[in-house]
This record gives structure tokens, sequence and C-alpha cells, in this order.
């Protein structure tokens, strides 16, 4: 097992631990596919959830592709968001 996958099922079982009296249930999603969330949890008597991301101190986060088109930094085209304001100054730094 890598690293990365024992640190996200540590955080999954302390999650469990720590939520054990509440009405709700906890997955571990996430695997090394960086689109999909890595935890789910489930507030059992509202029917609804949330997703928190598990990352390493020495990960990246929030990852993006940038193109370098005509000398300039872009918004990679394959990217599996739209870019937001967040992603634009990002780039605008960059520029």
């Amino acid at each position: 097992m890598k690293s990365w996958e024992t640190f996200e099922n540590n955080i999954a079982s302390y999650l469990s631990d720590m939520l054990r009296d509440y009405d709700l249930e906890i997955k571990q999603l996430g695997n090394s596919d960086s689109t999909t969330p890595d935890i789910e949890i489930t507030l059992n008597n509202k029917e609804s959830s949330f997703f928190i991301e598990t990352k390493m101190p020495l990960s990246q986060t929030s990852q993006f592709v940038v193109e370098i088109k005509n000398n300039k930094f872009n918004y990679g085209e394959n990217n599996n968001f739209k870019s937001n304001i967040f992603s634009n100054e990002i780039i605008k730094v960059l520029k």
C-alpha cells in the first residue's frame, strides 16, 4: 500500500471513530483518481452529503492544467471543470 493510501485510510478511520455517535455514513471513494472526492459523508437524517479531500502535507492540491499558447499561459482545454475566479487569478499571476 502506498503512503497516500495509508493516509487516506487513516483519515477515513479517524472520521468514523470521531463521528460514530452521529447518524451519518462515511465512505472512502477517492483512490488515485483526482477527479473523484476522497471521502463522502452522508447525513442520514437529512439524506444529504458532502465531500472531503485528503492531502498529505507535501502533496499537490486543486490541480488544473495550464497550457502555453502563443507564449502565454492559458487555462487548459482538457480540464474537467470550467475555469473560475480562482484559476483565472492564478493564470493572471503567471502572465
